[in-house]
């Protein structure tokens, strides 16, 4: 027989710890593993249920498995319901109505328990996410902790039972065993998945079932643990703390994890646990560290804290969104909100007699009253702090300096004469708007009007439509699968059979999202040319492995451009176009960014291969910067959406530029069409230009068919039309 359950100190300063971490992650991205909160949070969870479970059976001989998923119901969804509610009305009040909708979908999974599938299933990468974050995106670890208990009271019941003639020792040593195999085989399945695809192990239950298990298994032990003397358990609890502060400090994104890396704060935070198991009372001298007033509050609101803290940051920051003081007063708010929805919401649903089926209309009145007047004072004081806090919070917002974005100043069109070169300055930009073509002329003064926009203007389609993809999409968008829906190359090929020139796009999306301007350039009255899309979705052309999510991708990236160097080896065209993505990209070899010497190396060796007769071209991406899904709301202005070209950009454009010089190739600097002054606004026109961060829209792509070909022809990529 064990003893009751009691509250105990280093386990709810190690809560408070994990949720310490999580927020500051989450904030002000720091610590660099402070996201390992969440596997402090599995040891903890596995730990505490367990021994609930081994000392119900223990002590009954049985789990009521009613009574065990009434207390997760009380103590889990009360809250969990208020902080997905809040968060879909505050998300239709601060973002666009797509994300907003989407939020809405990410909700009702997070209600189900599947959280975790959904983010797993869209591809999301918790640390490289190339879209605005979901602000509910933290209930995968719920998810995770909950599809966990679906499945472990029935294992440790069928244990118990298979073992119901055997004494208490032998019982827990059989559930030892099939646990320390689930342990084991869980972290096997999570270093191999971790490998192979990254966001699946991250966000699923298969891959971190072993972090539960490990602090499962250790309340099967407690009872070994409990003649520990105090210097080991000394031992153990500071040796544990090291663990866990050198996993958040030293550990980050750069590693595998779950597995193997999570190893590390997960045997940390066992070690804790384990030096004050088996111990009377609930103070712990051995380990004063957790045990302070301020970590004891912080853990007993942590639940409250986790859930809340992440939609009012990601939210938040739409109302906040450059504030160098908005860190602290999201932080506090979070706490505000916890602190209230835990006197108010949480502590109340835990203490309540519900379910009451079964009892007389007398007992459920009585166990009301009760419960009214046992919680009625704390939700009275609570309601008074609400008051207070949220009226404090609402003045300092008020009084703290803040201003919207106006749209730029920008110097004269003609401020200096020369050719576009690969360089930040405006000055280079203002160069380029100096000697533009008549096409590119007529789009910069349509971009210099977009720039001094103060509120959003009627767009076709308009930006709403384009973000929830009523109004977007294109038929030649599917000639970027078509090696997946056995699309023939003829339907990916467009301009008369006998033109002059044949020209090829290779490359990944970005390329993908020009097609519509080349297809209307081949089609354009005497062009001439003949266009054969070989780009891909997710597929650059490098040989690089680059890291995706997309499940099978590796193979097909590289199959597809072997496939593709073959073609033009034996097609010969005239001309080769090349567009990649230049956003950060991880290199599936190292793990690591991609450096501009690999990048270049491998843009090299497939253009190697291509014939000598071939012209090649490289069509620069567009700058990516401001992602349209996060940044235009109710409340921005179009300056909140301005794009600036990033280092990346350059970095990858002037290693491509080389590249494609040694080849006597030309390159063409997109820029002229999209910026001013190195400013470069989310419509130009009536068009919206890009679909997320990076990706031109259909309506934009089709707008500048005329710049495009200017482009193309000035570069001498293409030759002159017949006739002009």
């Amino acid at each position: 027989m064990t003893a009751p359950t009691v509250l105990r100190a280093d386990i709810q300063g190690l809560r408070a710890v994990a949720v310490g971490a999580v927020v500051l992650d989450h904030t002000v991205a720091w610590p660099s593993g402070g996201f390992l909160g969440v596997d402090v949070f599995f040891v903890i969870s596995g730990f505490l249920i367990t021994g609930l479970l081994i000392r119900e059976a223990e002590r009954s001989g049985r789990i009521d498995f009613r009574a065990f998923y009434v207390r997760r119901v009380k103590r889990i969804l009360p809250l969990a319901v208020v902080v997905l509610a809040a968060t879909v009305v505050a998300a239709r009040l601060t973002v666009n109505a797509a994300r907003a909708g989407q939020i809405g979908v990410d909700a009702l999974w997070a209600a189900a328990f599947g959280a975790n599938v959904r983010f797993e299933r869209a591809g999301t990468d918790y640390f490289q996410s190339q879209g605005p974050v979901s602000p509910l995106q933290h209930f995968w670890s719920l998810s995770v902790e909950e599809q966990f208990y679906f499945v472990w009271p029935a294992v440790i019941a069928v244990v118990l039972v298979a073992t119901r003639r055997a004494s208490d020792r032998a019982r827990r040593l059989a559930l030892g065993g099939v646990l320390g195999a689930g342990v084991a085989a869980s972290f096997v399945v999570a270093v191999v998945v971790t490998a192979a695809n990254p966001t699946s192990a991250y966000f699923s239950t298969a891959t971190r079932s072993w972090e539960l298990g490990a602090g499962a298994l250790l309340a099967v032990m407690a009872p070994t643990l409990a003649g520990l003397p105090g210097a080991a358990r000394t031992v153990l609890c500071w040796s544990g703390l090291a663990g866990i502060g050198a996993s958040l400090f030293l550990l980050d994104d750069s590693f595998p994890l779950p597995g193997p890396w999570a190893l590390a704060p997960v045997l940390a935070t066992a070690a804790v646990i384990a030096s004050g198991t088996g111990s009377t009372g609930s103070s712990q001298p051995w380990c004063p560290l957790l045990s302070n007033p301020l970590a004891q509050r912080l853990g007993t609101l942590s639940y409250a804290l986790y859930l809340w803290h992440f939609p009012v940051v990601i939210l938040g920051a739409t109302l906040l969104p450059d504030a160098p003081w908005a860190p602290a007063v999201l932080i506090a708010f979070s706490v505000v909100l916890s602190a209230a929805s835990h006197a108010l919401i949480e502590m109340p649903a835990l203490r309540s007699p519900w379910p009451t089926t079964g009892l007389s209309p007398e007992r459920r009145r009585r166990r009301w009253s009760a419960w009214r007047a046992e919680v009625g004072p704390g939700v009275r004081r609570a309601g008074l702090g609400v008051l207070v806090g949220a009226t404090t919070l609402g003045l300092a917002a008020a009084l703290l300096p803040g201003e919207s974005p106006v749209a730029p100043v920008l110097p004269p069109a003609a401020a200096a004469a020369g050719a576009v070169t690969p360089n930040p300055s405006a000055t280079a930009d203002a160069a380029a708007e100096a000697t533009a073509g008549p096409a590119v002329a007529a789009l910069q003064t349509e971009i210099r009007a977009a720039l001094a926009a103060n509120s959003w203007p009627a767009l076709d389609p308009s930006l709403d439509s384009v973000l929830d993809g009523s109004r977007e999409g294109s038929d030649v968008l599917r000639c970027g699968e078509a090696d997946e829906r056995r699309i023939p190359q003829e339907e990916c090929t467009w301009g008369a059979a006998d033109a002059e020139s044949t020209a090829v796009l290779v490359g990944d999306s970005t390329a993908m999202h020009y097609l519509d301007s080349l297809v209307g350039v081949a089609t354009s009255e005497n062009s001439g040319l003949r266009l054969q899309n070989r780009a891909m979705f997710a597929c650059p052309f490098v040989a690089v492995p680059i890291r995706n999510d997309t499940a099978g991708i590796l193979a097909r990236c590289a199959q597809h451009n072997s496939e593709t160097v073959e073609f033009l080896r034996q097609s010969k065209p005239d001309l080769v176009i090349v567009t990649n993505s230049y956003q950060e990209l991880t290199d599936d070899d190292t793990g690591a960014p991609v450096t501009a010497e690999r990048w270049s190396g491998g843009l090299a060796e497939h253009l190697g291969a291509i014939p000598d007769e071939s012209k090649i071209a490289l069509l620069a991406p567009p700058p990516d910067e401001a992602d349209i899904v996060a940044c235009y709301t109710p409340r921005s202005t179009p300056a909140n959406c301005l794009t600036r070209t990033q280092k990346t950009w350059f970095t990858r454009f002037d290693s491509d530029s080389t590249v494609i010089e040694k080849r006597t190739g030309v390159v063409v600097d997109p820029r002229p069409m999209l910026c001013a002054s190195d400013l470069c606004p989310a419509f130009i026109g009536t068009a919206p230009v890009k679909e997320d961060r990076v990706h031109l829209t259909t309506a934009f792509a089709k707008k500048i068919v005329p710049a495009v070909d200017e482009l193309l022809r000035e570069a001498g990529a293409l030759p002159a039309k017949k006739g002009s």
